[in-house]
């Protein structure tokens, strides 16, 4: 996925996101949809922090397949919003579809 956050003045987080290690468990919302997806976002090599208002590749962990959760809205081209409680903090647009 390509990510971007919102820069805190256009009501983004006011601190960056740690990537390694899967801490970050956002949600995503595609537009239309009242469903929150719950994700888990891995970075791999990437960078360690994410600041608001930047953008990185990422790889989003579908966590509750399992569970019935409909995913099969992101697909490749989509663009949905990321989702921290009940704000919006940026968005994640899916480029591929690993594993399928």
């Amino acid at each position: 996925m390509s990510v971007a956050l919102l820069a805190t003045s256009e009501g983004g987080r006011a601190t960056s996101v740690g990537m390694q290690g899967a801490r970050w468990r956002p949600h995503l919302r595609v537009p239309a949809s009242p469903e929150l997806l719950g994700v888990v976002f891995t970075f791999g090599g990437g960078p360690e922090e994410v600041e608001p208002g930047s953008q990185c590749e990422a790889v989003a962990v579908l966590v509750y397949t399992s569970t019935g959760v409909d995913y099969s809205v992101l697909q490749p081209g989509v663009t949905a919003e990321i989702v921290e409680g009940t704000h919006v903090v940026g968005t994640a647009r899916v480029v591929d579809l690993l594993g399928t």
